[in-house]
């Protein structure tokens, strides 16, 4: 294994610890007002632009590593953003083939949609940019929008592992040349406080306890009393 091989799993791990170890109990099904932190991870990626004949980027592990926080705003809904940085491998398949340092920043909106108590699907629209700076050409910035889907499986109620796939449209305002780029990847995701874990709700009421209160009489006995007298003096 590299050392950047290497370096990259043990940022990743570090990553996971922190989720693992500051994320407070939290239900298995979303909820309205937890903060979620994750560790986002790109497998393949792949960006082509259809009008230039070779002019490609693949990204495959260990190339990219991100990182992200989001809110629930709502019940099914969350906000957030991510950022990204890594390097990519700029046309593979020419000659003189180079290396590219490249970052992201993508705000994101998400729905979330439970499948049960372990998991939940989830789909969202994202805006931002991917900015690339290669080593034998000046750096240059796509604005970035797409869709994302995917599946959050949780291994607790405060942690999951939630593989995604995203479809977006990149331009290029230098050269004025739009492209598209596919990405696989997986995210560890910690979610913190919001809603009361499964099996959770409120107590019932206790109920009322008569006190004794100025020297009124407790209230009468719901049950017959023997007298042998028969009430006789």
């Amino acid at each position: 294994m590299s050392a950047h091989s290497s370096t990259r799993a043990a940022v990743a791990a570090l990553g996971a610890a922190i989720l693992l170890a500051f994320a407070a109990p939290a239900s298995a099904q979303p909820s309205e007002g937890q903060f979620r932190l994750h560790n986002d991870n790109t497998v393949v990626g792949i960006s082509f632009f259809p009008d230039v004949v070779g002019v490609y980027q693949v990204g495959l592990t260990p190339s990219q590593l991100g990182f992200g926080a989001s809110y629930m705003v709502l019940e099914n809904l969350a906000i957030g953003a991510r950022t990204s940085f890594g390097f990519v491998l700029v046309d593979p398949a020419a000659p003189g083939d180079s290396i590219a340092g490249q970052i992201s920043l993508l705000p994101f909106v998400e729905a979330v949609l439970p499948m049960g108590e372990t998991m939940a699907a989830f789909v969202g629209g994202q805006l931002g940019f991917v900015a690339d700076f290669p080593d034998v050409r000046d750096p240059y910035a796509s604005l970035t929008a797409g869709a994302f889907g995917g599946i959050h499986i949780f291994a607790s109620d405060s942690f999951s592992i939630s593989p995604f796939g995203q479809l977006n449209f990149l331009y290029r305002g230098d050269a004025e040349r739009a492209g598209f780029q596919i990405v696989l990847g997986f995210s560890l995701v910690g979610w913190i406080g919001g809603g009361e874990s499964p099996g959770g709700g409120a107590q019932p009421a206790a109920e009322p306890t008569w006190q004794p209160s100025g020297g009124a009489a407790p209230p009468p006995a719901t049950d017959p009393v023997y007298d042998p007298e028969g009430g006789l003096q």
